[in-house]
Order: C-alpha cells, then structure tokens, then sequence
C-alpha cells in the first residue's frame, strides 16, 4: 500500500495544480484485497478515493481513473512490517485523504478520512473491535466500499485491528457463516438469513464436551453458545432495524449477542453529533 501510494504522489501533485479541491480519483471496486490496498494507497496519497461500480449510469464524477499499479501484485513478496512508512499510519489522523460514498438516492458525498475515524469512534463502532482475550475481532464486508455505512465500519477494523473477509452482495451470508465473525452488519434479511444458518452450526466435539462437564459434572449454569461459536455482536442497518422479527432478536440476546443499530446515511444525525463530540473533547454519554 505505501508503495502505491509513493507511486500515485508525483501524478496527485500534478492533478493539483489545476484544482480548487482535492484530486478524486476513481477505480473500478471488487471485492478484493488489492482494491482495498489501492484505496487505501489514494487516501495515503492525500487524495480522495472513489470506488466506481460497473454500472455506466451509476458512475460518480472523478478527476482521473487509476487501474491497479504493479506494486499491488500480491504474487510478490511483501515487504518487512519494519519498512513500512509512517505516512501510512496517518490516514486517520488528520493527514490523509478521503473517499467518496453515496447514499440511497445516489448522491455523492466526499468524506475526510480523519472524519470517519471520529465518526466510528464517536458511535463506539471501533471499541467493538478491539482485540479481546479471545482474540481478534473478524469482520465480514459484504457491500460495496461507497455505500456510507459499510466505510464506517471498515474504517473502524482499519483503526482497531481487526479482521476483514470480503464478499460480494451474493455471498455475505453464506461467507459469514463459513468465517464464523465476531462481528456482523447486515440488513434484517440478512440477519435473519445468518440465524437461520446458525441454528445448524454445531460446536466442534472439544467445546461440546467442556460445556457438558461443567453443567453435569461441575454443577454449573452454562448459558447457552452464542451463534458460531464466537458472534458477539450484530449490527442492523438502521433502515431495515425494525424488520427485524422478535423471534430473530430474541435468540440472538438469549446468546450474548449484542443488537446495535448501524447508522446508513452520512447526513444522519449520529454520524454528525459524534463527530463534533470527538473534535470537541466531550464525553460520549448519551450520544447513541
């Protein structure tokens, strides 16, 4: 990524001599390791990343198209963690660049990177991240990277450390349940669609059997496992949050899962009273 970046400098400083805003510029979005690399290349750039769909009519407008520069083939080997720059480890902290999201009736946004780290934080989306004494939280994106709450939510992985699986639309569900999160976001018919898949899940033999020695033979309450064996909490897309059915949300908190309502459009107001709060230096209590 930060040689990505290094490559993409000399062509953002030349687009900037000719405008009055920050360089967009556009690549063709898959869900795929390298078109999140390069993403994260234009915004270590200093420039604004707008992921483009296939679809001609639904193109946002952008000052230059990039293709995957050559320092993104993941067939060679990657560089040392030593190596890498610091100017990467900036995006979030004022001197990155920013990207570009849409909302539901298609309108174009541009985003400070720095803005939806504050965002993230502010709404407690990167605290639900953080590594735990079971491990890494797992994360699975299942939407394309302008859709406003699907950047929220990486960004808060990105900031904590997380892990990230990417899926297409098709296969969020069915990727979910074979890479097991910790975390999951999703509308009510995919958390409805997750739950099903869960119901079927069973633990593997060592877990079963340390649960029954400490309900029969230790004569302990042990409530019962959450979904997969790890799913600790379950975003709801704010829009579709009161489709979910009493019967879903009910099993889900019978396991331990938490229910948070995930904010979709970046005009709504938690994603702007978080972020004033964080620039402000104000405690987060009664900001959800």
């Amino acid at each position: 990524m930060t040689a990505a970046a290094a490559g993409l400098r000399p062509h953002i400083l030349e687009l900037e001599t000719g405008l009055s805003h920050p360089p967009r510029l556009g690549y063709l979005w898959e869900p795929r390791i390298e078109h999140v690399l390069l993403d994260l290349a234009i915004q270590t750039a200093g420039a604004v990343s707008v992921p483009l769909p296939e679809t001609e009519g639904e193109i946002p407008s952008y000052d230059h198209k990039v293709e995957l520069p050559a320092a993104l083939d993941l067939d060679q080997p990657a560089p040392r963690l030593e190596s890498i720059s610091e100017e990467s480890r900036r995006v979030y902290t004022g001197d990155g660049g920013g990207v570009c999201v849409r909302d539901s009736r298609g309108r174009s946004r541009d985003l400070r990177a720095d803005e939806l780290a504050a965002t993230a934080a502010g709404l407690g989306l990167t605290s639900r991240f953080a590594p735990s004494s079971v491990g890494r939280a797992i994360w699975v994106s299942g939407r394309p990277l302008w859709d406003p709450a699907e950047r929220l939510v990486l960004t808060a992985t990105l900031v904590s450390g997380a892990a990230v699986v990417l899926a297409s639309p098709e296969t969020h569900v069915p990727t979910a349940a074979w890479a097991r999160p910790t975390v999951f976001s999703g509308d009510a018919a995919e958390v409805t669609a997750l739950v099903q898949t869960a119901r079927s899940y069973r633990s593997p033999l060592s877990r079963r059997w340390a649960r029954w020695v400490h309900s029969r033979v230790l004569y302990r309450d042990v409530p019962p496992p959450p979904p997969f064996d790890r799913l600790r909490t379950v975003l709801v897309r704010t829009e579709e949050a009161r489709e979910l059915s009493k019967e879903i949300s009910t099993y889900l908190l019978d396991r331990g899962v938490e229910l948070l309502p995930l904010p979709i459009h970046p005009d709504a107001a938690p994603w702007r009273r978080s972020y004033n709060i964080e620039l402000r230096g104000g405690k987060r209590g009664g900001t959800r």
